[in-house]
C-alpha cells in the first residue's frame, strides 16, 4: 500500500510541519533530475506489464491454463498502478509534496494507490495458491484450479482490496484533513493505518511464505519419491526382461524353427513369446506413466521456482517500507525518519511492479519466448513500414511520369498531325513530379 507523498511532510504519516505551498519556485535542474528517473519507472512498469499481458493474451501455452488468470490479474494490478499512481507520485517529488489537483482527485487517486498496490501484493497470494497445488497435486491440477475458480478468486482479490481502499473515502480519516488544499493525505487515522498495514502486507506476507515453505517441503518430497519410483520402474523391467529372455533362449535352443513358427500364428507354445510381448508393453507403459508425471513436475518445480523469487523480491521491496512506516506513526510519532530514506524505502515499494515482468522474462523459458516474439515482431514491422513507403513513393513517381509522358506526345501528335510518340517530360512537368515526390 502506497502513500501519496513525496516527504516525510507529505506521508500517510502527518509531520508536524506542512509543505510550503504557496507561491512556490522550482528548481529546473533539480526537477529534470529528479522527475526524469521517477518518470522511467512509470514507463518501465507499463511497458513491461503490456508485455506480460500480451504474452498471456498470444501465447497458447501461457493462455491455456488457469494460471494465467493469476499472472494477467497480478500484471493489470501493477499495470494500473504505472498508469494512475506513478504519474502523479513523481509529480508530488518533482512539486516537494505540493499537490495541484484538488482534493477530489486526492482521494481517487490515493484510493487507487492503495487498491492496486494491495491487489498486487494479494494477487501474489493467489499465485502461491496455485503452485501450492500444482506442486503438491501435479495430475489434479487442472481439474482443482478450473478457469472459473481462478476467475472467482481473482475476483475476490480486487474485491478485498477494494474494501481497504475506500475506508478513507467513506470517513475513516482523521478530522482536518481538508484543511490544507494543497497537501494530499490518505488518512492519519491511526485505527486505519493498523488496518491496512496488517491487511495490505502482513497477513498476505504470512499466507505466501506459509505456502512457498509447504511448497519446497512438497517438492522435496515428490522429487525423491517420484527418483525411487522410476529406479523401481527400471529395475523391474531390467529384472523381467532378463527372465524371459533366458526363457526365449532356451526354448530357441531346444526347438527353434517351431517356436518362431508359433510366435507368428500366435498359439500353443508361442503363448511365452506373447507374454513377453504383453509384459514389456505393460512395464512400458509403467515407465511411460511415470516419466510424464516426473515431466509434470518437473514444469511444477520450475514454476515454484520463479514464485520463490517473485515472492523474494516482493519481500525486499515491500518490507522496509511496512516496517518504518507503522514504527514512525504509531510505535513513535516524535521519531525522526531521515527523508531521504524515506522516499528510497517508499519507491522500492513501488519498483515491485517494475520488477515482477523482469523476473518472469529472465526465470520462465515460456514467457521468455513470448517476449522475444513480440519484441521481434514490433521491430520487424518497423523495419518493414520505411521499405513500404519507399515502394510506395516509387509506384506514384513511375505512375506520374507515364502520366506526363502520355500527355507530353498527345500534345505533340496533335500539333503536328502525327501519330504519337514517344518523348520526355518538359522542365514545367518535371518541376511538379519533383514536387509531388518530396510531397509523398
Amino acid at each position: 500500500m502506497q502513500q501519496p507523498l513525496a516527504s516525510n511532510n507529505t506521508s500517510l504519516a502527518a509531520a508536524p510541519e506542512a509543505p510550503v505551498c504557496v507561491n512556490q519556485t522550482l528548481d529546473l535542474l533539480t526537477a529534470v533530475a529528479t522527475g526524469t528517473p521517477l518518470c522511467l519507472i512509470a514507463l518501465a512498469t507499463v511497458f513491461g506489464n503490456c508485455l506480460v499481458l500480451l504474452a498471456v493474451a498470444t501465447q497458447p501455452s501461457l493462455r491455456s491454463s488457469a494460471t494465467a488468470v493469476f499472472i494477467s490479474n497480478l500484471a493489470i494490478a501493477d499495470l494500473l498502478l504505472g498508469v494512475c499512481v506513478l504519474p502523479f507520485s513523481s509529480v508530488l517529488e518533482v512539486t516537494h509534496g505540493c499537490w495541484y489537483f484538488g482534493q477530489l482527485l486526492c482521494h481517487v487517486w490515493a484510493s487507487v494507490d492503495v487498491l492496486c498496490c494491495t491487489a498486487s501484493i494479494m494477487s501474489l497470494c493467489a499465485i502461491s495458491l496455485d503452485r501450492y497445488i500444482g506442486v503438491t497435486r501435479p495430475l489434479r491440477h487442472a481439474s482443482i484450479v478450473t478457469r472459473r475458480r481462478a476467475v472467482a478468486l481473482a475476483a475476490g482479490v480486487w474485491l478485498l482490496s477494494l474494501l481497504v481502499s475506500v475506508g478513507p473515502l467513506l470517513g475513516w480519516r482523521t478530522d482536518g484533513d481538508g484543511a490544507q488544499p494543497n497537501i494530499c493525505r490518505v488518512s492519519d487515522n491511526r485505527a486505519y493505518i493498523v488496518f491496512s498495514v496488517i491487511v495490505s502486507f502482513y497477513l498476505p506476507l504470512c499466507v505466501v511464505i506459509f505456502f512457498y515453505i509447504r511448497i519446497y517441503q512438497a517438492a522435496s518430497r515428490q522429487t525423491r519419491s517420484l527418483a525411487n519410483g522410476v529406479v523401481t520402474a527400471r529395475m523391474r523391467a531390467s529384472n523381467s526382461q532378463q527372465s524371459v529372455n533366458s526363457t526365449a533362449s532356451a526354448s530357441a535352443t531346444s526347438a527353434t524353427a517351431v517356436v518362431t513358427l508359433r510366435v507368428h500364428r500366435g498359439g500353443g507354445g508361442g503363448g511365452g513369446a506373447c507374454g513377453l510381448t504383453g509384459a514389456g508393453r505393460q512395464h512400458q507403459q509403467s515407465r511411460l506413466h511415470m516419466a510424464g508425471k516426473l515431466a509434470r513436475f518437473k514444469r511444477e518445480k520450475k514454476a515454484a521456482k520463479t514464485l520463490g523469487i517473485v515472492v523474494g523480491v516482493f519481500i525486499l521491496c515491500w518490507l522496509p517500507f511496512f516496517f518504518i512506516y507503522p514504527f514512525k506513526e504509531i510505535l513513535c510519532r516524535q521519531c525522526s525518519v531521515p527523508d531521504l530514506l524515506f522516499k528510497v524505502v517508499f519507491w522500492l515499494g513501488y519498483c515491485n511492479s517494475l520488477c515482477n515482468p523482469v523476473i518472469y522474462a529472465c526465470s520462465n523459458r515460456e514467457f521468455k519466448r513470448a517476449f522475444w516474439r513480440l519484441l521481434s515482431c514490433f521491430c520487424r514491422r518497423q523495419r518493414q513500414k520505411r521499405p513500404g513507403q519507399m515502394q510506395q513513393r516509387q509506384r506514384l513517381t513511375s505512375a506520374a511520369t507515364t502520366t506526363l509522358q502520355a500527355c507530353h506526345r498527345q500534345q505533340r501528335s496533335s500539333s503536328s498531325g502525327q501519330a504519337p510518340t514517344r518523348g520526355a517530360p518538359s522542365a514545367t512537368e518535371l518541376t511538379l513530379l519533383n514536387r509531388k515526390n518530396h510531397h509523398w
